[in-house]
């Protein structure tokens, strides 16, 4: 993509064929002409060329609109006042404010067109970055989606080929249907959620254990015996654990 440089600005352009009509005139000016009504008229004038260049210099577009502003307060300071002044009391002929009003009716136009421009490219990167952001949103959410899936894929394998799974899960169902039958608090809520979420996960971590110890047992025979007691341990202790806390909330529900 071609960058556009400042040079190649027509507002720019414009500003500087204003300056170079507008320094000729000047120069005819005696030294106190120059100084009452001269230096104020020329200085307005290279004021808009100057604003729109440190405006194009600058990163964000507030600082950009806010010289941009300034340049065309500057060209209306100019050519309303100013160059109004110097005609009405008959400081310049009729050809040179001619010449300077005609550059300005064509610069004033270009300059409220260019900052209209301006106000609208950042529109458009704002649009440009939201529906970047919608794009990012909807690919993470699709590889949520796809984790959620593998996993409930793989609970339900697990599920179907795992017989103390399904104990465990009909036995925590169970439990969960007497914790709303006997109204306990959200604390033992809590505790029975956890509980059981406790041993199904330590199920599943064991079935994934011993399928793993499967694949290697030509490798590391002598220890997949080990390795399958002490995740079966783990399933074991949380299943005691379970139990007790289960006989803790239930029993004064029970024997009350």
């Amino acid at each position: 993509m071609n960058y556009l440089t400042l040079s190649n600005l027509q507002v720019y352009q414009l500003s500087r064929q204003l300056s170079k009509k507008a320094w000729v005139v000047y120069k005819r000016f005696n030294w106190q002409l120059k100084k009452i009504i001269g230096d104020q008229f020329i200085r307005a004038i290279d004021s808009i060329g100057a604003n729109i260049a440190e405006g194009y210099g600058r990163y964000h577009y507030l600082d950009k609109i806010k010289f941009y502003y300034n340049a065309r307060a500057s060209h209306y300071e100019a050519v309303a006042h100013w160059l109004g002044l110097l005609y009405e009391r008959n400081l310049i002929s009729k050809s040179d404010y001619v010449a300077i009003l005609q550059i300005s009716s064509e610069l004033a136009p270009r300059l409220n067109k260019f900052i209209n421009s301006t106000y609208k490219a950042k529109l458009n990167s704002q649009i440009t970055n939201y529906k970047l952001q919608i794009s990012i949103i909807m690919i993470r959410f699709k590889r949520l989606f796809k984790s959620f899936k593998y996993a409930l894929r793989g609970f339900i394998k697990t599920l179907k080929e795992e017989q103390n799974l399904k104990v465990q899960s009909t036995a925590g169902i169970l439990v969960l249907i007497m914790a709303w039958y006997f109204g306990v608090s959200r604390i033992e809520w809590v505790l029975l959620i956890f509980v059981i979420g406790l041993v199904i996960l330590m199920e599943i971590a064991n079935s994934a254990v011993e399928r793993i110890a499967d694949v290697l047992k030509p490798r590391i025979n002598t220890y997949v015996k080990e390795i399958k007691d002490i995740t079966a341990a783990a399933v074991l202790l949380s299943s005691i654990i379970s139990v007790i806390v289960g006989l803790i909330i239930f029993w004064p529900y029970i024997f009350r």
